[in-house]
């Protein structure tokens, strides 16, 4: 309710946000055909808890500062729209690298583009990080809240640094991600090689995940 763009959802909220819909429009249950491995054109037919996925984000809270050295990042996760923009430009740039196995154009074209291609790449993630680090509280309490003196600062670190910044975001984001289905395979399957159970990623597809019941 405090949300009025659905665009500003904060990323690591979507998967919870989708299932209690899922929940309140299909129940509480959510029906999957699985390819069993180790056996040749095997599925089982299994059945996810929903509610036990959705129990499993009690607790779960984003922790906001960062200790960097004798600094403390404040940070917030991405929005939906931010992420949204990012696969976009992932997009573009990885058709952008196949085009550039055209062997018909001249090498040093194709390498111009190469470097262009990975600063774009470089730019995005520097804008990843720093649409994650809303303020850097200096030792003596000054907090710097602007956007531009944030982004210079974090384009300033060596690699090193700055990977630790990115991983301590990365850390955040992952407490939030969805638990794999652990499936118990029948002894059946088992006798032809499959294994006694096997791990389904659990990975909602926004666009279908309200059409199947």
């Amino acid at each position: 309710p405090m949300i009025d763009d659905p665009w500003d959802i904060p990323l690591v909220d979507l998967d919870a946000i989708l299932v209690a819909i899922r929940i309140a429009t299909y129940g509480e249950n959510m029906k999957m055909t699985v390819k069993v491995p180790g056996v040749e054109d095997e599925e089982l037919d299994i059945e996810i808890d929903l509610v036990g996925i959705l129990d499993g984000y009690n607790g779960k809270t984003w922790e906001p500062i960062i200790q960097f050295n004798d600094l403390k990042l404040h940070s917030a996760p991405l929005k939906f729209k931010d992420q949204n923009v990012y696969e976009q430009q992932n997009y573009e740039t990885t058709r952008f690298i196949s085009l550039m196995r055209d062997e018909s154009k001249p090498l040093e074209e194709r390498k111009d583009q190469m470097t262009k291609v990975f600063n774009e790449i470089s730019d995005m993630n520097i804008d990843l990080v720093c649409k994650q680090i809303k303020a850097i509280e200096m030792p003596d309490g000054a907090v710097e809240y602007n956007n531009m003196a944030i982004r210079e600062f974090l384009n300033s670190l060596p690699v090193k640094d700055f990977e630790i910044v990115r991983l301590a975001l990365q850390d955040r984001r992952t407490l939030f991600d969805l638990k794999p289905t652990l499936v118990s395979v029948p002894a059946t399957l088992q006798e032809q090689g499959a294994p006694e159970s096997f791990e389904v990623p659990l990975v909602f597809n926004q666009s279908s995940f309200f059409a199947l019941k």
